[in-house]
């Protein structure tokens, strides 16, 4: 999410991040239905591109997996085009 309006910078941007967290319970999967990972990991990317009048940005994430029935982790992706006019 682009936070700063008037960045007068132009061309490609990158970022890149990992985090991992223990979650002790949730309201959305509640125990004993579901046991929770205990750690659950996050690796995300994203490339940005900002010319004068249009932005585009792709950004994907890896989610690993958040409770223990659950086979595998999920990949999730975004676009965003921004105008200006």
């Amino acid at each position: 999410y682009q936070t700063l309006e008037d960045t007068p910078g132009r061309g490609f941007s990158f970022l890149m991040g990992y985090d991992a967290a223990k979650v002790f319970s949730s309201a959305w999967l509640p125990e004993p239905a579901h046991a929770l990972t205990p750690l659950r990991h996050r690796l995300r990317a994203g490339a940005h591109w900002q010319g004068r009048h249009i932005g585009l940005f792709y950004g994907a994430a890896w989610l690993g997996p958040e409770f223990a029935a659950q086979p595998t982790g999920q990949a999730t992706g975004v676009f965003q085009l921004r105008l200006r006019f």
